[in-house]
């Protein structure tokens, strides 16, 4: 049985995305199972701060110092706070969710605990590859995570995406590793669901980001699935939902509006 857990997200701009993955896991976890969970404030403001602190009594807002290398590559340093955040858990096994990703049903912690009694980590695979894993959903054991575990590994010489390599340095290590296919939401047009029971929107909490490379990937899709997902708590569209979705596609594909 899983108890004693430590959960890590990271909050950017968008606190509608952040505040749902918080309510998510309180109403979807039994609050006894959870040692903590770990907000890195990655906009750094100190309103945000104070925010964060006041969405759970369980949850504990940190802060790191600006990687500007990591900046200058990506617009952000989510690899580098990730790095130092998953050596600071207090609990046996620690879970990371990206804050536009969460629980959507109560079986989310059973189907981890079923893949952990013959497994050491679950990560959630990049839709499309095989091997290369998304810190949008990981749950392992604390003592997977050693010098070999890096978010940022071959970031600065090949470009390698956050996180994506987590689950080949587990394997080397030794570690037994889990990986989590994703099945696409909203009729198969929008987001990732993992182990029938973790929702991934993809990009979202960028939204109001200071960087252009990053705050430009939130694009009409992600605005239009993501009134759903906050307002409705839904992963699925209605026939006339689908049917406005496809007309909106259409009209600005016409008229070259991205």
């Amino acid at each position: 049985m899983i108890n004693n857990l430590s959960i890590i997200t990271t909050h950017f701009f968008d606190f509608d995305w952040t505040l749902r993955l918080i309510d998510s896991i309180q109403v979807f976890t039994p609050f006894e199972r959870i040692d903590e969970i770990l907000i890195i404030n990655q906009d750094r403001a100190l309103e945000s701060h104070r925010k964060l602190q006041e969405l759970s009594p369980f949850v504990r807002v940190v802060e790191y110092p600006r990687s500007e290398k990591h900046f200058k590559v990506q617009g952000h340093d989510h690899a580098n706070v990730l790095n130092r955040a998953i050596r600071e858990v207090i609990g046996d096994y620690l879970c990371i969710f990206d804050s536009d990703a969460h629980p959507i049903n109560t079986s989310w912690l059973q189907a981890c605990e079923e893949i952990l009694t013959s497994f050491d980590a679950v990560l959630a695979l990049v839709p499309g590859k095989v091997n290369e894993t998304h810190p949008c959903f990981m749950m392992m054991k604390k003592d997977c995570v050693g010098r070999s575990v890096s978010f940022d590994e071959s970031l600065f010489t090949t470009g390698v995406d956050t996180g994506r390599l987590v689950g080949r340095q587990l394997t080397e290590s030794g570690h037994r590793v889990y990986f989590a296919p994703p099945t696409k939401a909203f009729n198969g047009l929008w987001g990732n669901i993992y182990l029938n029971s973790i929702y991934h929107h993809g990009k979202a909490s960028f939204n109001g980001a200071e960087d252009d490379r990053i705050r430009q990937q939130i694009n009409w899709r992600n605005r239009y699935f993501k009134k759903f997902v906050i307002e409705k708590h839904r992963y699925e569209l209605t026939f006339s939902e689908n049917l406005l979705y496809k007309i909106q596609k259409e009209i600005r594909k016409e008229f070259g509006i991205h």
